[in-house]
């Protein structure tokens, strides 16, 4: 049975162009030690600052899944792909199957409450 993940990516966002574009997409699960790279990541626009030069600068190795980049000292990696879209405003839902996953490795799971 197939792992199914709903994303939503706001419509202006870099990313959103790309996984539109390609139907595809990298869930990273990040470790609490990786908590200084949310903002960059998750609070900037690719149009606006090269992550992974600024993700380089802060000593962050960086690997490469099928020419999609992720953080490889995540705990670990969904690829995935999109099987549909669901408007919601200034978001799409992205409804997605997991097609495999990298990288597993065991720590503490950084969670929105400890941002």
């Amino acid at each position: 049975k197939d792992l199914i993940y709903s994303v939503a990516l706001f419509k202006t966002s870099l990313s959103y162009q790309i996984v539109k574009q390609t139907g595809r997409m990298l869930l990273q699960l990040l470790s609490k030690e990786q908590s200084e790279v949310v903002d960059l990541l998750g609070k900037q626009s690719g149009r606006d600052v090269d992550k992974l030069a600024a993700l380089a600068e802060k000593g962050c190795k960086i690997e490469f899944l099928d020419g999609i980049p992720y953080l490889a000292a995540s705990l670990g990696v969904c690829e995935l792909e999109v099987l549909g879209w669901m408007d919601a405003d200034d978001h799409e839902v992205s409804l997605c199957k997991v097609v495999r996953t990298v990288n597993v490795r065991e720590g503490e799971v950084l969670y929105a409450d400890f941002l």
